[in-house]
């Protein structure tokens, strides 16, 4: 179970966790969810290096999982990389959205100039 030194962090970390989906689930726009992202990020960040014992964040895989289980680390670490990754790939979703609507709105532009363009040519005799 939870060591008493790092119950009221994996608390906090679990009330963010909270904030997080609840923002996810309310927003209108991903700024609100990658604004929450970024508040539990540093959170995450300090309580997995807490619980790893180093300064090295470990990463979900299994020869990291085999390792931190060698040296005796609870699954508290496990469970806290798996939420850390989760904020990861949000992150790049997010990004990857934002990249697609600018080049939609780029390309909606580049439409509206030609059109206008166009319409501007067959006005002239």
């Amino acid at each position: 179970m939870l060591r008493s030194g790092r119950a009221p962090a994996v608390a906090a970390l679990a009330a963010a966790v909270a904030a997080l989906a609840a923002a996810a689930a309310v927003a209108a726009s991903a700024a609100a969810v990658a604004a929450a992202a970024a508040a539990v990020w540093p959170a995450l960040q300090k309580i997995i290096a807490e619980c790893s014992g180093s300064q090295e964040l470990p990463f979900v895989d299994d020869e990291k999982a085999q390792v931190l289980r060698r040296k005796d680390v609870s699954s508290d670490a496990l469970l806290l990389d798996a939420l850390l990754t989760v904020v990861r790939q949000q992150q790049q979703q997010q990004q990857q959205q934002q990249q697609q609507q600018q080049q939609q709105q780029q390309q909606q532009q580049q439409q509206q100039q030609q059109q206008q363009q166009h319409q501007h040519q067959q006005q002239q005799p």
